[in-house]
């Protein structure tokens, strides 16, 4: 039976950071799983932190913006492992940064 031979690093080219952050990580032995306790804390400090951000209940206004396809599917799976819907993530986003409470670097 032969070995099954890990494909060179090169061949996963691009990376961005946080992919190769990772792909280090693994081959050097220092990546540390998430154990489920951990994983189920986060979600549960999540849903609480999206709960608590709209106790009350602000008055809504519809918005349209155009943005690019790959950020929202980005967006989409950040919400998705958060147990969110994604346009709440935007909304928190954006309540976040106009309470000067999200710093961003242009």
């Amino acid at each position: 039976m032969s070995k099954i031979k890990t494909p060179p690093t090169s061949h996963f080219l691009p990376l961005d950071e946080e992919e190769r952050k990772l792909m280090e990580e693994t081959e050097n032995g220092t990546y540390r799983y998430v154990s489920e306790e951990e994983s189920r804390k986060a979600i549960e400090f999540l849903r609480e932190a999206v709960t608590n951000t709209y106790k009350t209940k602000p008055e809504k206004t519809a918005v349209t913006i155009r943005l690019d396809a790959s950020s929202i599917w980005k967006v989409k799976a950040k919400a998705l492992k958060l147990g969110v819907p994604y346009q709440t993530l935007i909304g928190m986003l954006i309540h976040k940064y106009a309470n000067d409470e999200l710093q961003m670097v242009i």
